[in-house]
């Protein structure tokens, strides 16, 4: 009798190796953004900061997901921070909705600010964003969309990225 609940749990587990969860959006505090991104010392780390709110950012979101499954990345992480009014609930909901649906395979944060902190919190003065940090921490590439058209390069991530792994 002990075997048939024994097998229904491996069946689980099975399953569940199958099915990984499926991505969500964590929300952290203000103070706990230099933790968080303390978290991936030791590799690589590019992080896309964009906003529901942001064509460019949406538009860009589905490229950037994609550079976690190439081989020539294997050795970066890869985190996001979707910048959204915290009591939005709607919005919040959107982004789990879109990295779901992308199947964006990597930790995506929500900074529980009002969008100016969080884009002061992370340095940065308008979205979309994409910054590369070397394995120390040490913020390498600063990637802002193309001035004249407000699109995001995937190639501009690549490069950046490239010359991180070189070094």
């Amino acid at each position: 009798m002990l075997l048939r609940p024994a097998c229904l749990l491996l069946a689980v587990l099975a399953l569940r190796a199958c099915f990984p969860p499926a991505p969500d959006v964590k929300a952290i505090e203000p103070a706990e953004w230099a933790a968080a991104l303390e978290d991936y010392r030791g590799a690589p780390l590019a992080v896309n900061v964009w906003a529901n709110w942001c064509r460019s950012c949406v538009e860009f979101l589905p490229a950037f997901a994609a550079l976690p499954e190439r081989r020539e990345y294997s050795n970066v992480e890869f985190i996001s921070v979707v910048v959204e009014d915290p009591a939005d609930g709607p919005a919040l909901a959107e982004a789990k909705r879109l990295v779901t649906e992308l199947e964006a395979k990597f930790p995506h944060f929500a900074i529980q600010t009002d969008v100016e902190e969080t884009l002061g919190l992370l340095g940065v003065h308008d979205l979309p964003i994409v910054l590369i940090y070397d394995a120390e921490g040490h913020l390498r590439h600063h990637i802002e969309a193309d001035a004249f058209d407000g699109e995001m390069r995937i190639e501009d991530v690549e490069d950046a990225l490239d010359s991180v792994l070189a070094n």
